[in-house]
């Protein structure tokens, strides 16, 4: 059986810190419909008015969030054509000085069941590491993302703020989506915003792992509509 895995940074947090969002929002629900991946997993997609848009547009698939009436703390969704079920979210331990405390990036977990096997998807998003003096702070968190992740069959995907140079994951998973594609290009109208000149250089921070053989038969990004500051990446696979 194939299937296809999607994984985007929607960049939702509320103007003036991001723009275009209800556009962006409106582009990403054509995509879904369009594409009908069978797997999305969505980080910085903060705002529950905004989730309740997607959910209403997309009655088919099957959706978790950790989130209450104010604010999806995680930012993290998953989008699944397939049954859900013990879904929860583990987050990142955190410093109080950190300027990205008011969040709780972690990790997403949710099982579900594919002729007859079952298979664990992971939606993660780690902070940014870019200054020195963080990078024990993203040791930390890498740590804490090994922790979570089961032997079972599983898939990991999200934005994991590094390259894959940089990666400090269990040495089971198999990166699946292209490491030589940039899932960021600053010549990019969103990626050239204000919040985002600190990263500096193209980047390929969104990917999509598996801890077991698959047959992967295509792999891109999605690049117009232009939906954030980072693309789309897809990956459709052999199970």
């Amino acid at each position: 059986m194939q299937i296809s895995i999607a994984t985007v940074n929607l960049w939702g947090l509320p103007w003036p810190f991001s723009i275009h969002k209800s556009r962006r929002i409106r582009d990403l629900i054509s995509v879904i419909q369009k594409e009908r991946f069978d797997v999305l997993a969505i980080q910085e997609l903060w705002i529950p008015r905004d989730l309740r848009i997607i959910k209403n547009s997309l009655p088919e698939y099957h959706v978790f969030a950790k989130s209450n009436t104010a604010i999806n703390p995680s930012g993290l969704v998953l989008f699944s054509l397939f049954d859900l079920h013990d879904c929860r979210v583990i987050p990142f331990h955190m410093p109080l000085f950190h300027k990205e405390n008011p969040s709780h990036k972690g990790v997403l977990k949710a099982h579900i069941r594919i002729n007859e096997n079952d298979l664990t998807i992971c939606n993660t998003h780690l902070y940014f590491g870019g200054k020195q003096k963080l990078h024990p702070l993203q040791k930390k968190q890498f740590t804490q993302l090994n922790a979570c992740l089961p032997k079972t069959p599983t898939i990991l995907c999200g934005d994991f703020n590094v390259n894959k140079n940089q990666l400090d994951i269990q040495k089971t998973f198999t990166l699946l989506s292209n490491p030589e594609v940039f899932t960021i290009d600053y010549s990019t109208r969103y990626a050239r915003f204000l919040f985002n000149r600190v990263h500096g250089r193209d980047r390929s921070p969104d990917m999509i792992f598996a801890n077991f053989p698959t047959d992967v038969t295509k792999t891109r990004i999605i690049t117009e509509p232009l939906l954030s500051d980072h693309f789309l990446v897809v990956v459709k696979m052999k199970i």
